[in-house]
């Protein structure tokens, strides 16, 4: 069985506008295939290739007292998978 080793965790309350221009900047870091994650003194270069696999979530948990909502976008990568299967922004 492969082993999970994680590299960095993060979770945190921020502004919808914060997490837009973060979102947008990994976005461009990711094109240029220049995506270093810090957190504190801790740096994380990843190596993207060109082919990624994109699993989006999006869920819906309604609770006694309120309704909590997830969206979740998670890329995973291995050298020479080349599978794809799209999901567009509407």
């Amino acid at each position: 069985m492969a082993r999970k080793n994680i590299l960095l965790k993060s979770k945190a309350r921020r502004e919808r506008e914060n997490v837009a221009a973060f979102l947008q900047e990994l976005g461009e870091k990711l094109t240029r295939n220049a995506v270093v994650l810090q957190q504190g003194q801790q740096e994380i270069a990843l190596d993207v290739p060109d082919t990624v696999r994109m699993k989006l979530n999006v869920k819906k948990k309604v609770k006694k007292n309120k309704t909590e909502h997830q969206l979740k976008i998670t890329l995973t990568w291995t050298e020479g998978d080349t599978t794809s299967s799209k999901v567009t922004l509407g």
